[in-house]
């Protein structure tokens, strides 16, 4: 590897990276676990009551698999942690064969917010609805997602029409850490859409996701935002317009150790990557 080679690595990839783990130094010693059992909004383990009453810092540890009948706010550090179940709204955006669902939910599954929080998701299936960013919203300014799976979310014209499985805002940071983005779809950015923030992604699937009205199946990176993406996957995933795999309109993108495969586009532009 040449000298101005190992320079731009580290300067895109290692040096976030080393701050991204400097700064989860020290996590709160008095922090609380609390148990998720339910969808209860106003009983001791129902994932709303409990996210309520959490004190910045605090575990949420989620018990079983659950399905939620309206949208879960955090706007609060705090560490969630799956163990491999999932959370769901009442009837998905895109059903488990890929085709879309005239009656989905109207509502997502999360929507992180603040200025001064870390929120951690680990290990959990996010399974979502109709809305702009079908699963998750992000304007949070340090999102960590580690071993989460973002699926089943779409965004429709009268929902937003972007971010199928993920929108994140300009005041938006994301760490992506050995995620998975599986049948979302949306009219553009039909696996996550950033728009105008920050993504760190990293060891990353993206498949059998679609952008239905313009481009970017996979992901979409617009107004000014900026991704740094590396060793991850794009399969699968295809659009009306550009950008089967990553459509980047006006943002920062940089990719490396990275694999395109099976991305499609349909329509009088071209780009199947």
């Amino acid at each position: 590897m040449t000298n101005n080679l190992i320079g731009t690595y580290l300067r895109l990839f290692i040096r976030p990276l080393l701050l991204f783990l400097l700064s989860n130094v020290g996590y709160n010693l008095n922090a609380a676990t609390r148990y998720v059992t339910s969808n209860s909004t106003s009983l001791a383990g129902g994932l709303a009551y409990e996210i309520a009453q959490a004190s910045s810092g605090d575990v949420i540890e989620i018990q079983n698999s659950i399905i939620v009948s309206a949208q879960i706010s955090v706007s609060k550090t705090l560490t969630i942690n799956g163990n491999g179940n999932s959370i769901s709204v009442q009837v998905n955006g895109v059903d488990d064969n890929g085709v879309n669902n005239p009656n989905a939910s109207t509502y997502r599954v999360f929507q992180f917010t603040g200025t001064s929080v870390t929120i951690e998701v680990n290990d959990l299936i996010i399974k979502g609805g109709d809305a702009l960013g079908g699963c998750i919203s992000n304007s949070a300014n340090k999102l960590i997602l580690n071993r989460v799976v973002i699926s089943n979310g779409r965004s429709t014209s009268t929902s937003g029409g972007s971010g199928g499985g993920l929108n994140n805002t300009s005041t938006g940071v994301i760490y992506m850490n050995d995620c998975e983005l599986l049948r979302n779809s949306a009219r553009y950015g039909g696996g996550f859409l950033n728009d105008g923030g920050t993504m760190y992604v990293d060891g990353t699937t993206f498949s059998e996701n679609r952008a239905e009205g313009t481009g970017g199946g996979g992901c979409e990176n617009k107004n000014q935002g900026v991704i740094y993406m590396n060793n991850c996957t794009f399969s699968n995933n295809k659009s009306i317009e550009i950008g089967g795999g990553i459509n980047n309109y006006i943002g920062t993108l940089y990719v490396l150790n990275s694999t395109f495969t099976g991305n499609v586009t349909y329509g009088i532009d071209e780009g199947g990557a």
